[in-house]
């Protein structure tokens, strides 16, 4: 079975970066985590593309679909646009 990408944008001072992480772990799911601490460029960049400030922000196959709040929602199967 093919598992889609996701990629984990965060911070590893941020609680809510940590709890983001906990859920894709506890769910099973492999995942590409993105440091931001230390990359401005990144962050700025981030922020331009997404409109979002804050972290974490979670990617599936490219495509935004949580962050600091919508975490739970989709992790657990729930609709959400972030």
């Amino acid at each position: 079975m093919h598992q889609e990408e996701i990629a984990l944008y965060a911070s590893a001072r941020s609680r809510s970066c940590r709890r983001a992480r906990r859920l894709l772990e506890r769910g099973g799911y492999a995942f590409e985590e993105v440091d931001l601490e230390g990359d401005e460029g990144l962050r700025v960049s981030l922020i331009e593309n997404t409109g979002r400030p804050a972290v974490p922000l979670v990617f599936l196959e490219g495509r935004l679909v949580g962050g600091k709040n919508g975490c739970g929602r989709w992790s657990t199967g729930a609709t959400s646009t972030a």
